[in-house]
């Protein structure tokens, strides 16, 4: 995105109980870290998303891309 450092990315796709049951699966099963998009909205719809913030080196974002590229979510 222009002018920010993060990017909410939908998780319909993956079966989860919330969004913060997906954030602390991703963060267990490959060492991923995002916020739950719950703490961004005020109404249901926040639960289908997880921010990340990509204000890190290039190397660090190389690694949470092969990371999460192998995250099944199953």
């Amino acid at each position: 995105p222009e002018g920010a450092y993060y990017i909410l990315a939908g998780t319909d796709r993956f079966p989860s109980k919330d969004s913060k049951d997906f954030a602390m699966r991703l963060l267990a099963e490959v060492g991923v870290a995002g916020i739950p998009g719950r703490a961004f909205f005020h109404d249901p719809k926040g639960e289908k998303f997880i921010r990340f913030n990509f204000a890190l080196k290039d190397s660090v974002l190389d690694q949470a891309c092969e990371r999460l590229e192998k995250f099944k979510g199953i």
